[in-house]
């Protein structure tokens, strides 16, 4: 990966667009020079942003690097184009950050707005690659072939960091290894066996406890008993013995149990068939006392009875005289009837004589009022009609005046703009004649002018004695002088074209000014002519208004509509009296007509129901009666009669029962006594007792035996079970201390450390490299043996310094700063090329080394520069981030960044 070209935007200290262009074919080493804070390490900043959205340092996400600097529409961004081989691809990222709205709100303001995350990868054909952000941000590491923490250790080596690694414990090396080099697969084997041995453990106390619990619910076959089993780590078959004695002793009880329940179910059934039988010989007993008791009863009932049987005979009797009896009371009834109707009538027939005579008033009122009013009526009805057409002639005068009078306005109005016209017309003419008299002048004087020059020249160039060419005197006592302003032919010939164009402007706008009047006087005479109109049609609507009584039409027509109203109302107000007279007429006419043909129908209902009431008391004589009181007496109704019948059938019928079931009674308890049932009951319910009883240890065997027996086959299995466990456990405990560096004795050297160390190895080996030639040759990195390690603490990544001069080994610790830097460096560069070897086939063109080269001197400064260039060579971009001045002067290509109080400005120095 190169960079070609990086565009940052109010990002970091830059407040505005800062663009730094790399080129297409960039290579060797260039500097990075300005002042600290200047925003150096910025650039190296934004190129991780864009790539991985973090910065170098990853201490500050992208929506911190807002810069403070930048103007609220200014929009924050870094653009950063890079080859990666052959391709080139560009990235635009941006953070969310708040802005200035680009629009207004309701009330006219700007109010701020969340620019929320993006980022845009264009691939080499020119297309925007497809997915979201954290697709896109996938897609970019594709590319690089290197995540964020990669990256930034092979493009960025930062004295701090380096030195940090240098200088860092064995423990905080593993931390930064890890990161890097993705040894956590290794951790987690660890753990994943130290989890293991855990489980292991864990399901071997489980086991145990399981055991525990499963011999605390073993239980004596008798509660008396007591028995105590305790768990054995080593040797379980004595226990598995006893369990099974337990086990035994159970099942005989339970089969004892079992021959009792079955003794005593069959004695239990023996004492409920007595029950059975003794309870039925019981119950024939009581039914037969109760026939008896009951017969002794239908006896006292039976003088009763044959009471109700000759008041049932009379009954009948009476019925007989029913028909004859209803005949008369209906007659009656109707006789009444008739009475009442009659009375009725004599009420009604004055009040209907009385209603026709008021009716008969009210219609000779209504004909006088008729004949009264009607005439009036239809007259004004009939002028009002013959008015109606003047009303819409007059509307129309009305409607005529309006529209000449609107007319008559919009001539006013153009009337009023010509004059205006007329006079602006009058002032142009009045200047352009100013102008023309001017141009004139103007013309005069230059024509003079140009002439009176000709004459100086002409006598300038006379002689004395020689003849004037004009008036050919040989004498020139009064020369014409010569100007001293002079004129030419064509500043006299523009003058007179100037005078003849404002002499023809002068023309045409008298011409236009006269135009302009004529159609003024046009415009007053139809003025005149509009107001004639508009007065005439004033005049003619007033006069007709004038002569009718209504304002308009539309109250002419509501008048004769009310008017209209008012005769119909007049002529049916009489109909309805008309209509009412011969109601009332009628209605009399009829009352007359009931009343006499009620009184012929009262008449012959007195004869009907004298005979009705004649045939009544024959038939009462005939059935026997004394008077109609003692019929009275007897009458019984149809459903008294029903009733009394029922009553005896069913007391007859009873008795019939009654003595069928007592004779049948009295021979089924032939040669029987009663049984006493008691004495059975309370034996079966103390067999009962002790069957439940019975019952009650058959179930808590049942238990204790289940119980029992569940716990001897689950002891079995857990046993089973534990010998396989603590060979498990045996082996991952020994796996997980062997990984975790547990082993007693040993050094603390776990998995992921021992590969780890294997990079360490690698890339001190590779930092020597570069180290021998830094130092002259005068010490090398050197890892620490395993065997000076120790067996105390994290161990395994301590680094030491080996002497080349004196063959003596110490602690890194105690290098000089410009040491420490050339070791810094080396292990920078050197884990750099590790990194890149391991990552495979990425190609990392471009790398950035930050400060440290104050603390070296000239010597050394000059070896590390000539490192750098050969691992530039003709491929690769190295940038040295420094404010040191003797790299600027070892260094031609440099980098400014420059800063001001209105930010960070970069450049390339000339």
């Amino acid at each position: 990966m190169k960079p070609i070209k990086l565009v940052m935007s109010a990002f970091g200290s830059y407040a505005g667009e800062a663009t730094v262009d790399f080129g297409m074919d960039a290579h060797g080493i260039f500097l990075i020079t300005g002042d600290t804070g200047a925003g150096k390490t910025t650039i190296f900043d934004a190129i991780c942003y864009a790539l991985y959205d973090r910065t170098s340092g990853g201490a500050r996400e992208g929506s911190d690097m807002r810069s403070q600097y930048a103007s609220p529409d200014v929009a924050t961004f870094v653009e950063f184009t890079f080859s990666y081989g052959e391709q080139i691809y560009s990235i635009h990222r941006n953070p969310r950050y708040t802005r200035i709205s680009k629009r207004k709100d309701k009330d006219g303001n700007y109010k701020e707005t969340t620019e929320q995350p993006g980022v845009e990868l264009i691939l080499p054909d020119g297309s925007a690659f497809v997915g979201k952000l954290r697709e896109t941000n996938d897609k970019i590491i594709e590319i690089i072939g290197l995540d964020a923490d990669q990256f930034t250790q092979i493009a960025m080596i930062a004295q701090g960091e380096f030195m940090r690694l240098l200088q860092a414990p064995s423990n905080k090396r593993k931390e930064i290894f890890g990161r890097i080099f993705n040894t956590r697969i290794y951790w987690q084997i660890q753990d994943a066996l130290h989890e293991r041995a855990k489980k292991c453990y864990g399901e071997l106390q489980d086991n145990r406890k399981f055991c525990e619990m499963q011999l605390s619910g073993v239980r004596a076959i008798h509660k008396e008993d007591e028995i105590s089993l305790q768990f054995s780590e080593y040797d379980v078959q004595p226990l598995m013995n006893e369990l099974e004695q337990l086990r035994q002793a159970g099942k005989d009880e339970e089969s004892l149990i079992g021959q009792q329940m079955e003794e005593n179910t069959k004695r239990r059934e023996q004492i409920r068939e007595e029950c059975v039988r003794g309870e039925h010989i019981n119950e024939l007993f009581r039914h037969l006392e109760q026939m008896r008791t009951t017969q002794k009863k239908l006896e006292a009932e039976s003088a009763l009875y044959e009471q109700r049987s000759n008041q049932l005979k009379l009954g009948k009797r009476a019925a007989l005289i029913y028909p004859e009896e209803n005949r008369a009371n209906s007659c009656r009834k109707l006789l009444e009837e008739s009475n009442e109707r009659l009375t009725q009538y004599e009420t009604t027939l004055p009040r209907a004589r009385q209603a026709l005579a008021q009716w008969e008033e009210q219609q000779e009122l209504g004909k006088k009022a008729q004949q009264e009013q009607e005439p009036k009526l239809q007259a004004q009805i009939a002028a009002l009609k013959e008015a109606l057409p003047k009303y819409e002639q007059a509307q129309e005068y009305y409607r005529t005046a309006i529209r000449q009078e609107q007319k008559t306005g919009q001539v006013q109005n153009q009337l009023t703009k010509q004059q205006q016209k007329v006079e602006e017309l009058q002032k142009q003419l009045l200047q352009m004649h100013e102008k023309a008299v001017q141009a004139l002048h103007l013309y005069e004087q230059a024509n003079d002018s140009f002439i009176a020059q000709q004459a100086g020249i002409m006598a300038a160039q006379l002689e004395e004695g020689s003849p004037c060419p004009v008036c050919g005197s040989t004498s020139h006592p009064h020369k014409a002088p010569l100007s001293e302003s002079p004129v030419t032919q064509d500043m006299v010939k523009k003058a007179k074209q100037s005078w003849e164009k404002a002499e023809k402007e002068e023309t045409k706008s008298n011409e236009e000014l006269a135009a302009q009047k004529e159609e003024l006087l046009q415009k007053q005479e139809e003025l005149h002519k509009e107001q004639n109109s508009y007065e005439t049609a004033k005049a003619q609507y007033e006069l007709l208004k004038g002569q009718l009584e209504l304002q308009n039409e539309s109250e002419a027509k509501d008048q004769i509509h009310q008017l209209e109203e008012q005769l119909k109302d007049l002529q049916d107000k009489l109909a309805r009296v008309q209509q009412k007279w011969q109601q009332a007429r009628d209605a009399l006419t009829q009352i007359v007509s009931a009343k006499q043909t009620e009184e012929e129908q009262n008449q012959r209902l007195q004869q009907t129901w004298k005979e009705a009431q004649n045939a009544f008391e024959q038939a009462i004589k005939a059935q026997q009666f004394q008077s109609v009181e003692e019929y009275g007496k007897v009458r019984l109704s149809t459903e008294q009669i029903q009733r009394l019948e029922q009553e005896l059938t069913k007391y007859h019928d009873t008795c019939v029962r009654n003595k069928e079931a007592l004779l049948q009674y009295e021979s089924q308890v032939e040669g029987k006594e009663p049984v006493d049932v008691e004495t059975l009951h309370r034996q079966q319910t103390e067999l009962e007792n002790a069957g439940k009883q019975l019952e009650a240890r058959k179930q808590e065997l049942y238990g204790i035996n289940h119980r029992n027996q569940e716990a001897y086959e689950k002891l079995q299995g857990l046993f089973q079970r534990r010998q396989i466990l603590k060979q498990e456990y045996e082996l991952y405990s020994n796996l997980d201390k062997t990984a975790n560096g547990n082993l007693s004795g040993s050094a603390k050297l776990d998995f992921q450390t021992y590969i780890q160390r294997k990079y360490f190895e690698t890339i001190v080996r590779e930092a020597n490299k570069r180290l021998v030639k830094m130092s002259g040759n005068q010490f090398i990195l050197q890892c620490r043996s395993l065997d000076k390690l120790g067996s105390q603490g994290a161990v395994g990544l301590d680094l030491d310094v080996y002497s080349l001069v004196n063959d003596k080994t110490r602690d890194v610790k105690t290098l000089s700063g410009g040491e420490s830097f050339m070791a810094a460096l080396s292990m920078a560069l050197g884990m750099a090329d590790v990194i890149q070897n391991t990552a495979g086939k990425v190609r990392m063109d471009t790398m950035f080394v930050d400060e440290g080269f104050g603390s070296l001197d000239d010597e050394s400064r000059e070896e590390a520069i000539k490192i750098l260039n050969e691992l530039a060579g003709d491929r690769r971009l190295v940038g040295i981030i420094s404010h040191v001045t003797e790299l600027k002067e070892q260094i031609d290509r440099k980098l400014v960044v420059a800063k001001d109080e209105k930010g960070s400005k970069v450049y390339w120095a000339e």
